[in-house]
């Protein structure tokens, strides 16, 4: 059994000119490794990912970045059985360079948080207990997505002026680690892309105008 926990939201581009209420527009922030980002109505600085089963737990608790395409993530885990596991680490898409505590015994029924530096991209972690007089658990997958790694916006605004000109504006705390910024419009249910530009790496305040 797989359960993921929902997380809340604290920034919104939904401000629109809701007189018009037909265009919606987003901000996506593209780093050399990222290759989608979902729409940008919100953001949070973590997402939380749970996975389990009857004999394994599993719970990423925090992602931080450190230099850019390079961070590192916390890893909770849980042993459920009562008998010594070793965990059997693993990754997809993405490079893990290094594992604290080292030791991959975790005692009965007890937990320990792990931390593990690699790359800062969409990928999978996964994770399986492998117990001598208790029997392996399953592989338990942890998911890397746009959510878990977000490029943080301090604000954003999007306004219309009497000509129809849509002017969208944002702060970006990081830029260093992003290279495209991508605006998309959204009217109906059809999503087209409007502008694409590279970022400096230095400019944390746009105003583009459409």
């Amino acid at each position: 059994m797989i359960a993921i926990s929902l997380f809340s939201c604290s920034k919104s581009m939904d401000n629109v000119d809701n007189e018009q209420g037909k265009e919606w527009y987003r901000v996506s922030a593209i780093g050399a490794d990222t290759s989608y980002t979902p729409w940008m109505l919100a953001r949070t600085e973590s997402a939380i990912f749970t996975t389990e089963d009857g004999k394994l737990k599993a719970e990423l608790i925090s992602y931080q970045p450190t230099t850019p395409g390079y961070g590192i993530y916390k890893i909770k885990m849980t042993n459920k059985q009562a008998c010594q596991i070793h965990l059997r680490w693993h990754w997809e898409d993405l490079t893990i360079d290094n594992i604290t505590p080292t030791s991959d015994v975790l005692h009965a029924n007890d937990t320990a948080t792990y931390t593990l530096t690699g790359d800062s991209r969409v990928g999978k972690i996964t994770v399986k207990a492998e117990g001598v007089s208790c029997g392996n658990s399953s592989t338990l997958v942890i998911p890397i997505t746009l959510s878990v790694l977000p490029v943080k916006y301090i604000s954003n605004t999007t306004t219309r002026d009497k000509g129809g000109k849509v002017t969208v504006s944002f702060n970006i705390d990081d830029p260093s680690i992003v290279d495209w910024f991508v605006i998309d419009k959204m009217k109906g249910t059809e999503v087209s892309q409007d502008t694409i530009f590279k970022c400096d790496k230095i400019t944390k305040s746009y105003s583009i105008k459409l």
